[in-house]
Protein backbone atom coordinates (compact mmCIF):
# COMPACT_ATOMS: atom_id res chain seq x y z
CA UNK A 1 0.00 0.00 0.00
CA UNK A 2 0.93 3.61 -0.77
CA UNK A 3 -0.08 6.81 1.26
CA UNK A 4 0.81 10.41 0.64
CA UNK A 5 1.09 11.76 3.76
CA UNK A 6 0.07 16.06 2.81
CA UNK A 7 -2.83 14.25 0.80
CA UNK A 8 -3.84 11.36 2.16
CA UNK A 9 -4.44 9.58 -0.77
CA UNK A 10 -3.35 6.09 -1.33
CA UNK A 11 -3.61 2.60 -2.89
CA UNK A 12 -2.22 -0.14 -3.60
CA UNK A 13 1.37 -0.27 -4.57
CA UNK A 14 1.81 -4.48 -5.01
CA UNK A 15 -0.58 -7.65 -3.77
CA UNK A 16 -0.19 -11.35 -3.21
CA UNK A 17 2.85 -10.29 -0.82
CA UNK A 18 2.84 -12.00 2.54
CA UNK A 19 5.33 -11.11 5.38
CA UNK A 20 7.38 -8.57 3.71
CA UNK A 21 10.04 -7.74 6.35
CA UNK A 22 12.48 -5.26 4.79
CA UNK A 23 13.24 -4.11 1.78
CA UNK A 24 16.51 -1.76 -0.41
CA UNK A 25 16.79 -0.12 -3.52
CA UNK A 26 19.43 -1.59 -6.13
CA UNK A 27 20.87 1.11 -8.04
CA UNK A 28 20.24 -0.24 -12.00
CA UNK A 29 18.17 -3.48 -10.83
CA UNK A 30 15.35 -1.45 -8.50
CA UNK A 31 13.41 -2.21 -4.89
CA UNK A 32 14.16 -5.60 -3.91
CA UNK A 33 12.11 -6.77 -0.96
CA UNK A 34 11.83 -10.13 1.13
CA UNK A 35 8.75 -12.04 1.17
CA UNK A 36 8.19 -15.10 3.78
CA UNK A 37 5.97 -18.20 2.37
CA UNK A 38 3.40 -19.73 4.36
CA UNK A 39 3.46 -21.69 7.42
CA UNK A 40 2.35 -25.41 7.47
CA UNK A 41 2.87 -26.43 3.72
CA UNK A 42 5.63 -28.33 3.91
CA UNK A 43 8.38 -27.55 1.44
CA UNK A 44 6.05 -24.71 0.04
CA UNK A 45 7.10 -21.97 -0.64
CA UNK A 46 10.67 -20.79 -1.04
CA UNK A 47 11.40 -17.62 0.75
CA UNK A 48 11.74 -14.97 -1.72
CA UNK A 49 13.48 -11.37 -2.94
CA UNK A 50 11.09 -9.69 -5.42
CA UNK A 51 11.90 -6.87 -7.69
CA UNK A 52 8.74 -4.47 -7.07
CA UNK A 53 6.69 -3.81 -10.08
CA UNK A 54 4.07 -1.09 -9.63
CA UNK A 55 0.44 -2.86 -9.10
CA UNK A 56 2.17 -6.57 -9.56
CA UNK A 57 0.82 -9.30 -7.88
CA UNK A 58 3.49 -11.96 -6.00
CA UNK A 59 1.17 -14.75 -5.92
CA UNK A 60 -0.09 -15.30 -2.42
CA UNK A 61 -1.90 -17.08 -1.40
CA UNK A 62 -3.47 -18.47 -4.65
CA UNK A 63 -0.28 -20.50 -4.61
CA UNK A 64 0.24 -23.80 -3.87
CA UNK A 65 3.01 -26.93 -3.99
CA UNK A 66 1.16 -27.68 -7.37
CA UNK A 67 0.99 -24.37 -8.57
CA UNK A 68 3.57 -22.20 -7.18
CA UNK A 69 3.56 -19.59 -9.83
CA UNK A 70 0.03 -18.82 -10.36
CA UNK A 71 -1.41 -17.03 -13.37
CA UNK A 72 -0.44 -13.46 -13.89
CA UNK A 73 1.93 -13.55 -10.94
CA UNK A 74 5.72 -11.97 -11.14
CA UNK A 75 8.31 -15.09 -10.00
CA UNK A 76 10.77 -14.14 -7.14
CA UNK A 77 14.60 -12.90 -8.33
CA UNK A 78 15.86 -14.86 -5.70
CA UNK A 79 14.76 -17.77 -3.50
CA UNK A 80 15.52 -19.30 0.02
CA UNK A 81 15.07 -22.34 2.02
CA UNK A 82 11.30 -22.65 2.68
CA UNK A 83 9.96 -21.52 6.75
CA UNK A 84 13.66 -20.10 7.09
CA UNK A 85 12.35 -16.68 7.53
CA UNK A 86 14.45 -14.02 5.08
CA UNK A 87 13.91 -10.74 6.96
CA UNK A 88 16.78 -8.29 6.52
CA UNK A 89 18.35 -6.61 3.74
CA UNK A 90 21.00 -4.50 3.01
CA UNK A 91 22.44 -3.22 -0.32
CA UNK A 92 26.81 -3.93 0.26
CA UNK A 93 28.07 -1.10 -0.49
CA UNK A 94 31.02 -0.25 -3.63
CA UNK A 95 34.01 0.53 -0.90
CA UNK A 96 32.93 -2.87 0.99
CA UNK A 97 35.81 -5.37 1.85
CA UNK A 98 33.52 -8.74 2.02
CA UNK A 99 32.34 -10.63 -1.28
CA UNK A 100 30.18 -9.28 -3.75
CA UNK A 101 29.92 -6.75 -6.18
CA UNK A 102 27.90 -3.77 -6.87
CA UNK A 103 24.01 -5.67 -7.35
CA UNK A 104 24.85 -7.88 -4.40
CA UNK A 105 22.79 -7.64 -1.38
CA UNK A 106 23.19 -9.46 2.13
CA UNK A 107 20.35 -10.89 3.91
CA UNK A 108 19.43 -12.35 7.39
CA UNK A 109 17.66 -15.56 8.36
CA UNK A 110 15.94 -15.53 10.91
CA UNK A 111 15.51 -19.27 11.30
CA UNK A 112 12.04 -21.91 11.69
CA UNK A 113 10.14 -23.69 13.67
CA UNK A 114 8.63 -25.19 11.65
CA UNK A 115 10.73 -27.27 10.21
CA UNK A 116 11.94 -31.06 11.56
CA UNK A 117 15.32 -29.97 10.48
CA UNK A 118 16.55 -27.05 11.55
CA UNK A 119 16.60 -24.45 8.64
CA UNK A 120 18.38 -20.60 8.99
CA UNK A 121 20.26 -18.60 11.61
CA UNK A 122 22.78 -17.73 9.14
CA UNK A 123 23.44 -14.62 6.66
CA UNK A 124 22.94 -14.62 3.00
CA UNK A 125 24.49 -13.04 -0.18
CA UNK A 126 22.51 -12.64 -2.95
CA UNK A 127 24.29 -11.22 -6.13
CA UNK A 128 22.16 -9.82 -8.74
CA UNK A 129 22.53 -10.10 -12.78
CA UNK A 130 20.63 -8.25 -14.88
CA UNK A 131 22.41 -8.51 -18.03
CA UNK A 132 20.35 -10.32 -20.24
CA UNK A 133 17.18 -8.01 -19.34
CA UNK A 134 16.19 -10.26 -16.59
CA UNK A 135 16.95 -10.05 -13.08
CA UNK A 136 18.14 -13.41 -11.48
CA UNK A 137 20.03 -13.48 -8.05
CA UNK A 138 22.12 -16.01 -7.06
CA UNK A 139 21.91 -17.11 -3.05
CA UNK A 140 24.78 -18.53 -1.13
CA UNK A 141 25.35 -18.74 2.83
CA UNK A 142 27.67 -16.18 3.50
CA UNK A 143 27.51 -16.67 7.81
CA UNK A 144 25.85 -19.23 9.64
CA UNK A 145 25.31 -20.69 13.04
CA UNK A 146 24.52 -16.91 14.11
CA UNK A 147 21.49 -17.87 16.37
CA UNK A 148 18.67 -15.38 15.49
CA UNK A 149 19.91 -12.56 13.03
CA UNK A 150 17.18 -9.87 12.33
CA UNK A 151 18.13 -6.09 11.53
CA UNK A 152 21.38 -5.68 9.00
CA UNK A 153 23.40 -2.56 7.96
CA UNK A 154 26.35 -2.06 6.24
CA UNK A 155 28.87 0.90 8.29
CA UNK A 156 29.91 3.63 5.63
CA UNK A 157 33.15 1.86 5.70
CA UNK A 158 32.25 -1.55 4.58
CA UNK A 159 31.58 -3.26 7.49
CA UNK A 160 28.31 -5.18 8.09
CA UNK A 161 26.75 -5.02 11.31
CA UNK A 162 23.40 -7.13 12.45
CA UNK A 163 21.78 -7.63 16.04
CA UNK A 164 19.98 -11.25 17.18
CA UNK A 165 16.42 -11.25 18.31
CA UNK A 166 16.87 -12.13 22.28
CA UNK A 167 20.90 -11.06 22.52
CA UNK A 168 19.88 -7.92 24.85
CA UNK A 169 21.42 -5.27 22.95
CA UNK A 170 24.41 -7.02 21.32
CA UNK A 171 25.61 -5.63 17.97
CA UNK A 172 27.65 -7.88 16.04
CA UNK A 173 30.03 -6.62 13.45
CA UNK A 174 31.16 -8.54 10.34
CA UNK A 175 34.82 -7.19 8.76
CA UNK A 176 37.31 -8.50 6.27
CA UNK A 177 40.57 -7.42 8.73
CA UNK A 178 41.90 -10.17 10.81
Amino acid sequence: MWVNGSTGDHGVLASGVRNSFDGVYVPGIGYVFTDNGRDWDGDHPDEELNLLVDGGDYGWPNDNPSNPRPKGSIAPIATWKPHSSMNGVALRPSNSPLPGGNATVYATVYGSWNSIIPQGQEIVRIDLDSTNGEVIGTTTVFAEDLGTPLPIAFHPNGDLYFAVFGSNGKLYKISADI
